[in-house]
């Protein structure tokens, strides 16, 4: 059967299906603002702590970072002098400071 609708009642359902399609794209249009990243990002793979006192370098398998991927990565940490850190805690955090957001894994 086919109903007919009152001009209001298509444009509330035109503005509603408008509404709904805003709500749903936001989320993607948000990590897609900072569409480049800063200028001084960093990518080196070797950087010495903040205090001087110790260098670290991380191995990827590979010549690329794959993306959308578990990876597993190599640290080496030494003295800036060169020495070997055995028995060291070390913390790592990953996330996307552009987008806002942390990592999920």
């Amino acid at each position: 059967m086919f109903a007919l609708r009152s001009r209001s009642a298509t444009r509330t359902y035109i503005a509603s299906r408008l509404l709904v399609a805003l709500v749903l794209s936001s989320p993607l249009t948000g990590c897609m603002v900072s569409g480049q990243a800063p200028r001084t990002l960093d990518y080196s793979h070797t950087r010495t702590s903040e205090s001087g006192v110790y260098r670290a370098t991380i191995t990827t398998p590979g010549d690329s970072i794959p993306t959308g991927k578990l990876q597993s990565w190599t640290l080496h940490l030494e003295t800036v002098d060169g020495a070997p850190v055995d028995d060291a805690s070390v913390s790592v955090d990953g996330g996307m400071p552009q987008h806002g957001h942390g990592l999920p894994t």
